[in-house]
Parts: C-alpha cells; sequence; structure tokens
C-alpha cells in the first residue's frame, strides 16, 4: 500500500510535469518497495498533492527564493526491499531517484543546492496499523492481494477475498 504526498509551492512545476511526477514516483516507490507493478499494486498506490500557495512554505523563518518540496513515501512495516537495518542503501538509493525526479519536473539541474531543496521522507507503518477495505490490513494480507499468492509466509485468506472481490468490481 505504497501511498506518496507531495508537498510543493503551488506552481511550481507545470500540471503536465506534476503528471508525469506523480507517474514516475509511483512506479519508482513500487519498484523499491520490491512490489510487483500490476493492477492491484496500483489500485493501493495513492498520491496526494498539496500545493500550497508562496507564502506558506519556509526555510528559516522565511520565505525561500526557490520552491522547497516534501516528499513522504509510505509503506508497510516489512517491506522487503525497504525494512530494516540491511536495507539502508535501498532506502538511500529511493530517497535519491525521489529528489532527482522531482528536479527532473522542475527543470532544475542535479547539484547539491537543488538536492537540498527535496527532502525525502520514508515512513513505515506498524504491521496492523493500516485500515483498509474497512478491515486491517497486515503485510501478508497486502502481499497476498498484490501477488495472488504467498508472499511473505503464506497467503491470507483475507488477502485473497480482497483480490477476489477487486476482481469481481472489474467483470
Amino acid at each position: 500500500m505504497p501511498m506518496i504526498d507531495i508537498t510543493m509551492t503551488e506552481g511550481s512545476i507545470s500540471p503536465k510535469k506534476l503528471d508525469e511526477l506523480v507517474e514516475n514516483l509511483t512506479a519508482a516507490l513500487i519498484k523499491g518497495e520490491g512490489a510487483p507493478d500490476n493492477e492491484y499494486v496500483r489500485s493501493l498506490s495513492w498520491c496526494f498533492v498539496d500545493q500550497r500557495p508562496l507564502n506558506a512554505v519556509f526555510v528559516g523563518g522565511k520565505v525561500p527564493e526557490k520552491p522547497h518540496y516534501r516528499i513522504v513515501l509510505t509503506v508497510p512495516e516489512g517491506a522487503p526491499r525497504i525494512h530494516g537495518p540491511l536495507m539502508k542503501a535501498e532506502r538511500q538509493k529511493l530517497s535519491k531517484i525521489a529528489t532527482e525526479l522531482v528536479l527532473d519536473a522542475e527543470g532544475s539541474e542535479h547539484n547539491f543546492e537543488n538536492y537540498s531543496r527535496v527532502w525525502v521522507q520514508i515512513l513505515e507503518i506498524p504491521n496492523g496499523h493500516w485500515g483498509a477495505f474497512a478491515d486491517i490490513a497486515e503485510i501478508g494480507d497486502i502481499g497476498t492481494f498484490a501477488r495472488g499468492e504467498p508472499s511473505i509466509g503464506s497467503a491470507t485468506e483475507r488477502g485473497m477475498n480482497w483480490r477476489s472481490q477487486f476482481d469481481a468490481t472489474k467483470a
């Protein structure tokens, strides 16, 4: 259930480039999470764009000269390619990709000054703390929904039930 929140200064990225940014961040997070890029995972991959007026974003108590961005990538705890101390390099890679996607959408160079205007926060929601489908979604349920088979442990009845109901809405 990857979720993306983009907080940015209004108008700093054109609508067309913003659409591309959302698509590219979604694909990067799905890949970075180690999930399959399919219609099931895409149905759980949401992005919320919060565009704030120029005088609503401050750095050091002042309105900055250039736009600043906060990208929050929220994933379930236990996401295979993100979770744990051994996955620091993968999280670092995901942070760099997200930063560079923002700068590409803005039309800015990849350099330290511009990197410093994009902060990426990767948040893991503890297992059993996602509410979805009017239920509680655990990592095994989400994996089962996403893959249709066991991904972590064994397939769950809850995940298969959600998948069946999802498929029924497509028929």
